[in-house]
């Protein structure tokens, strides 16, 4: 309905979802595997079902997923220095998700979060006017 409204040549956009569940990793042995486990459900089953149903539709993707690198390796390197892998460092910079309590944690951005967010939808929607 949304398409039929705005008609064929308005450009519209839908994101992908950033993965909040990374943030486990600091819940101990069992939380690094929930933050494993959740990049791919994240990446092959919620992410691929919304690209493929708003693509269906005509609509560009904002793969914020991607921008904020929720599906970078889970690399070792810095395990012994207690560094946390690049995605989940990502999802604490971006989203409160590793903020303390009261403000965190919650799923949604901080203000650097959403300066991305609409940073991918700005490219996105300036590639899909062209």
């Amino acid at each position: 309905r949304l398409r039929a409204a705005a008609g064929p040549r308005v450009p519209m956009a839908a994101m992908t979802l950033y993965d909040p569940f990374l943030a486990s990793w600091f819940d101990g042995p069992g939380g690094k595997l929930i933050a494993k486990v959740s990049q791919d459900l994240a990446r092959d089953q919620v992410n691929a079902v919304l690209i493929r149903a708003f693509r269906r539709h005509g609509f560009e993707i904002a793969d914020v997923a991607r921008r904020m690198r929720t599906y970078a390796p889970f690399s070792t390197d810095g395990e012994s220095t207690g560094t946390p892998p690049l995605p989940v460092r990502r999802i604490c910079r971006l989203t409160w998700m590793c903020a303390p309590a009261p403000r965190g944690p919650d799923i949604h951005a901080n203000k650097a979060g959403y300066r991305l967010i609409a940073a991918t939808f700005a490219r996105t929607i300036g590639r899909a006017a062209r």
